[in-house]
C-alpha cells in the first residue's frame, strides 16, 4: 500500500458501476488503491463479486451531539457558503425550518470533511450521481482537490428545479473533471448548468462486467440451454419473444407500452409472447399492477418474471429475447439493451434516448418516436426477423470494440493520471 494514490468514491455507493470500474481499473494500474463511502450491494446476496475497494466507510455515521451540532454550526455560520445557502432559500421562500434542517446537514457535512476525510489524505475525490445531497461534501474539501464528479444519467436528465441547478452548479465549479457518457448528454449537461463546464467534461464510459457477456458467448449456440431456461420460466419456444424494458421500475413506462399492444393485429399478437422482467427496482405495489393488467388482457400472452438472474441466467434471457422494447423516460446507455444487442437480437428503442454511441458505433436500433408506432414496428419486425438477425450479426464485435474494459478502463486510468 506504500505509495500508492488514493481515490475516494463519495456520492451514491451502488455496487453495479462501481465495482465494475474500480475493479477492471485496478487490476490494469497497480498505482492506486481504492475506498468508498456508503457502499452498498445491488445484487440481493444472490452474486458475489470480489471488492475491490480497501477500506469502506461510513463517514455519516459519526457520532454528533446536541453539543457538537451548537458549536459546529456556529463555526460553520462564519464562513461565506453558510450566507449563500441562507440567502438562496429565502429567495425561494423555503420555510425557515427546513432551511434550519438544511444548515444542519451542510454544518455536519463541513464537520466530517473536516475531522474524518481530510485526515486520511486521498489524492482524488471521485463523486458518483451529481445530485445535492450526493455532493454535499465537496463544498468543504481543499481549493485545491482533485475532484471528479461523474454524472450517470438519471441525474441528469430526471431531476431538476432552481435549487437543483444552484447547489450543482456550485458543485461542479469545485470539480477538476466532470465526466459524461455520451456527447449527447454532455450537451444537455452543458445547457442546463452552463457553458462554463465545458473545459472540464471528459466523456467516459463506465467499465461494464463482462461476465454476461462471456455467458453470452458460450451459450449463443446452445440451443438445449436456451430452450430448457424458457422452460422453467414458462416461456414459450415457438415464438417471437418480446422483452418489454428490465426491470420494475414505473419509469420505463411499462403501462404505456403495454397499452400500445392492444392495437396490435390479433395474427401478430398470437405470433408473439411478451416477457416483462421485474427482478429488480419498483415495488410490491406497481408489479402487482402490472400482473392485474395482464390478466386482464388475455389476448395477447405475458410472462412476468421476478427473478433476479445471476449472470448466466441473464445471458439466457438475452439469448431469449428476439426483440427489447426500451421506451423509458431517460437513460445514458441501458446495460440491458447493449447486452440483447449483443446477442445479434433487436431493440425498440425511443427516439428521445441519447444513444448516439451505438448509432455512430453502427450498432441497428428501431427507433420509435412515440408509443403508438410500435404496433407498426413490431408487425414490421415479425415479418422480417430472420433479416434483422442477418443485419445484427456483426454487434458484438462492434460492441467489444468501443464499450469493453480494454477501452473504457484505460480512459479511466488516463483521467487519473491526470490529477497530479
Amino acid at each position: 500500500m506504500n505509495g500508492k494514490k488514493k481515490i475516494l468514491v463519495l456520492g451514491i455507493g451502488q455496487s453495479n458501476f462501481l465495482n465494475q470500474l474500480y475493479g477492471d481499473v485496478l487490476l490494469k494500474d497497480d498505482q492506486y488503491s481504492v475506498d468508498v463511502d456508503k457502499f452498498y450491494d445491488v445484487s440481493k446476496g444472490q452474486v458475489t463479486n470480489d471488492s475491490p475497494f480497501q477500506t469502506k466507510f461510513n463517514f455519516d455515521d459519526l457520532p454528533f451531539s446536541f453539543f457538537q451540532k451548537i458549536i459546529h454550526f456556529l463555526t460553520f455560520s462564519a464562513q461565506s457558503f453558510f450566507w449563500e445557502i441562507l440567502f438562496f432559500e429565502l429567495s425561494q421562500k423555503t420555510h425557515p425550518k427546513l432551511i434550519f434542517q438544511s444548515l444542519q446537514r451542510y454544518a455536519r457535512a463541513n464537520y466530517i470533511v473536516k475531522k474524518r476525510m481530510l485526515p486520511q489524505q486521498h489524492h482524488i475525490y471521485h463523486f458518483h450521481y451529481c445530485t445535492p445531497e450526493h455532493l454535499m461534501y465537496i463544498h468543504f474539501l481543499p481549493k485545491n482537490s482533485n475532484i471528479i464528479c461523474s454524472f450517470w444519467g438519471s441525474d441528469l436528465m430526471r431531476i431538476t428545479g432552481v435549487s437543483n441547478v444552484y447547489y450543482v452548479s456550485k458543485a461542479l465549479r469545485k470539480a477538476t473533471k466532470i465526466t459524461i457518457q455520451s456527447e449527447e448528454l454532455s450537451q444537455i449537461l452543458l445547457f442546463k448548468y452552463g457553458r462554463e463546464f465545458e473545459p472540464k467534461i471528459v466523456i467516459n464510459q463506465f467499465t461494464i462486467n463482462t461476465d454476461i457477456y462471456h455467458h453470452i458467448d458460450r451459450l449463443k449456440e446452445d440451443k438445449e440451454d436456451i430452450n430448457a431456461f424458457k422452460n422453467k420460466h414458462s416461456i414459450p419456444t415457438n415464438k417471437i419473444i418480446i422483452a418489454i424494458s428490465h426491470n420494475a421500475f414505473s419509469a420505463n413506462n411499462h403501462f404505456k407500452i403495454l397499452d400500445s399492444l392492444a392495437s396490435l393485429d390479433q395474427k401478430y399478437k398470437d405470433q408473439c409472447s411478451f416477457i416483462l422482467p421485474l427482478g429488480y427496482g419498483g415495488n410490491e405495489e406497481y408489479i402487482n399492477q402490472i400482473r392485474a393488467y395482464c390478466t386482464n388482457h388475455p389476448e395477447f400472452q405475458t410472462q412476468i418474471l421476478t427473478d433476479y438472474f445471476d449472470p448466466e441466467n441473464t445471458a439466457l434471457l438475452r439469448l431469449s429475447t428476439d426483440l427489447m422494447i426500451q421506451m423509458p423516460i431517460s437513460d445514458a446507455l441501458s446495460g440491458a439493451m447493449t447486452e440483447v444487442l449483443y446477442t445479434g437480437n433487436a431493440v425498440i428503442s425511443a427516439s428521445w434516448l441519447p444513444y448516439g454511441v451505438l448509432k455512430n458505433n453502427q450498432l441497428p436500433l428501431i427507433d420509435a418516436f412515440d408509443f403508438n408506432q410500435l404496433p407498426k414496428l413490431i408487425t414490421h419486425f415479425c415479418d422480417n426477423h430472420q433479416e434483422v438477425k442477418v443485419m445484427n450479426q456483426n454487434n458484438a464485435q462492434k460492441i467489444k470494440s468501443f464499450l469493453f474494459p480494454d477501452t473504457t478502463s484505460k480512459q479511466w486510468i488516463s483521467l487519473f493520471n491526470s490529477m497530479n
